[in-house]
């Protein structure tokens, strides 16, 4: 079997995979946060720590926060059609906007049917279940929206801002007080997994073809990474000084402070990970693309995916995505 065939035969279980995996990890997230006496604890006392921020720093958190809304997400739906126009892939586009909606109606549903055990005692409000979020799912949806329907060159820069906008909001959504870590954590994973199964439906119908040009630049992956380290770092270095040094938590709200703390910054660094790992399971293909003819392709076509042989037929070729 060609280079060119092989890949094509393994887009739809690398996607499968990337799909299963995020629902794997969505399951152990609501497992150890949501269905845990621990995990109630430690969320509802990070939760609780938004109390103690200072005024101006909450009202940043929510001016940030005035970014979600249903006319932004719809502005956002809306732009992504347009670019699967203006690339000669309106279908892609359409499909794209779908698993946005999906996305986050699914979030919502979930927050509604979803059980929250009540293994820890507290305000009324607190009780309810707000696993996921749907304000970060919309968030992520925007940021994987635009990965998809961006032009295979410019996923970098797709990948760059739409996974910082998610991580922002992310955090501004817990140190507001309004979700939890697995809130935001949870939602990410259900958009990735929401999309990465949906491109294994567009691979089975020979729409994710392999391309040459979608390959993010590894700086811009390392310095994506290396910010989600050490936001992680000083998030765990948080929960240490917490464990080690009792004395740190003893005073009234100082543990609420630390967790506070923390966890925003746990979720910010997780998220930008599980975008950027999203980002590498796409990178190798060219999402509805379009057909072109075999001279075409042997020009454009490079060494790591074999280009078709004249005998090949014209339905067998695709016009790689520069």
């Amino acid at each position: 079997m060609s280079a060119y065939r092989m890949k094509l035969a393994t887009a739809t279980a690398r996607f499968a995979a990337s799909a299963i995996v995020a629902l794997v990890l969505f399951g152990v997230t609501y497992w150890a946060l949501v269905a845990t006496e621990v995990g109630q604890n430690l969320e509802n006392l990070a939760v609780r720590g938004a109390e103690l921020r200072s005024p101006a720093a909450r009202a940043a958190s929510l001016e940030r926060l005035t970014q979600i809304s249903v006319l932004t997400f719809a502005l956002a739906i809306t732009a992504v059609f347009i670019v699967g126009i203006l690339r000669r892939r309106p279908g892609l586009g359409a499909v794209v906007g779908v698993i946005m909606v999906l996305s986050v109606v699914l979030a919502e549903l979930l927050k509604e049917f979803l059980p929250r055990p009540l293994l820890v005692q507290g305000p009324a409000w607190i009780l309810r279940n707000t696993f996921p979020s749907g304000s970060a799912a919309v968030a992520t949806a925007i940021a994987v929206g635009a990965l998809l329907v961006a032009p295979d060159r410019l996923r970098w820069l797709a990948l760059a801002v739409g996974a910082s906008y998610a991580a922002i909001i992310g955090d501004a959504i817990q140190t507001s007080g309004w979700h939890r870590l697995s809130d935001t954590f949870g939602s990410t994973l259900l958009v990735i997994a929401v999309a990465s199964a949906s491109l294994a439906i567009l691979a089975r119908l020979d729409l994710a073809q392999p391309s040459p040009f979608g390959h993010v630049d590894r700086r811009v992956r390392y310095a994506l990474l290396a910010l989600a380290v050490v936001t992680l770092l000083v998030g765990t270095v948080m929960l240490v000084l917490v464990v080690a040094f009792p004395i740190l938590g003893s005073p009234e709200g100082a543990r609420r402070a630390f967790l506070q703390t923390a966890f925003p910054l746990f979720g910010a660094g997780l998220t930008i990970v599980a975008l950027v790992a999203f980002a590498r399971v796409i990178e190798p293909f060219s999402l509805g693309q379009a057909r072109a003819s075999p001279d075409l392709m042997r020009s454009a076509w490079t060494d790591d995916v074999e280009p078709p042989r004249e005998s090949a037929e014209a339905s067998d070729v695709i016009v790689p995505d520069r």
